[in-house]
């Protein structure tokens, strides 16, 4: 009797350990992993120190555009009225590219560079794509390198040089990264632009024709825009269609 309890208890442990042990190696398998540690090591190498080299170089090339028009009031008094923005010299000969929405209708335009004032003397604009070029008497004046499509990247720093609100003196500077490219926005009068590179550099009104650089201080685009119902989301003209606009233009 006993030997056949012995024999019987023997049988029920081994199905116990059979039944249990495929379970107990289930959940050995399924552990919850643990929260992953990184190294510490730097992804950015390159967030500038100092702008300054990069305004400097730069700086010299932008210029403060003010227009001149006039309006009729209610009785059909002549108001004058004047209008501020930027542009940027590309060519030594006076030659300077802005924003058609900062010239348009203008009856004057008088350009400032390098301490000294100089009207207009020929404008050619393109409606298609907000742009407009800009020609000054005079020669030897600084330009603005441009910089190819391919090394612009989203996520790169980037800098904002212009006139916002007709502040005066040197130019303003704002500085922000690449947001994104290949944006398509559409202006107030109801213009579709695109391939534009959206920024979170600030531009403000006056800055519009002023030129986007990146760290080289070769220019990446015109800014040209402001999303009003958000903060940091400003767009430029891209270097593509500069070159296009640049290259169509009849200079004789």
């Amino acid at each position: 009797m006993t030997r056949l309890r012995y024999v019987t208890l023997t049988v029920l442990l081994v199905l116990t350990l059979l039944l249990l042990g495929p379970a107990c190696s289930h959940k050995q398998t399924n552990t919850t992993p643990g929260i992953q540690y990184g190294s510490g090591a730097p992804l950015v190498q390159s967030i500038p120190a100092d702008f300054a080299p990069v305004v400097n170089k730069v700086a010299p090339a932008v210029v403060r555009i003010v227009t001149e028009t006039t309006v009729s009031n209610w009785f059909f008094q002549p108001i004058p009225q004047q209008g501020v923005g930027t542009g940027v010299i590309y060519n030594s000969a006076g030659y300077i590219l802005t924003n058609r929405h900062v010239v348009e209708g203008a009856q004057k335009i008088t350009v400032y560079s390098g301490g000294k004032s100089y009207e207009a003397k020929r404008v050619w604009e393109s409606p298609d794509t907000d742009l407009a070029a800009v020609k000054i008497d005079g020669s030897g004046f600084p330009i603005v390198e441009f910089c190819p499509k391919g090394d612009i990247t989203a996520y790169s720093w980037v800098i904002a040089i212009g006139y916002p609100f007709d502040i005066g003196g040197t130019p303003t500077v704002s500085e922000g990264i690449i947001s994104a490219l290949g944006r398509s926005i559409q202006e107030q009068d109801g213009t579709t632009l695109q391939d534009v590179i959206q920024t979170t550099a600030a531009i403000n009104p006056g800055n519009s024709g002023g030129p986007l650089v990146d760290l080289s201080g070769r220019v990446v685009g015109i800014n040209t825009a402001i999303l009003s119902s958000a903060e940091n989301i400003g767009f430029a003209i891209g270097v593509s269609t500069l070159d296009q606009f640049i290259q169509g233009l009849s200079l004789s």
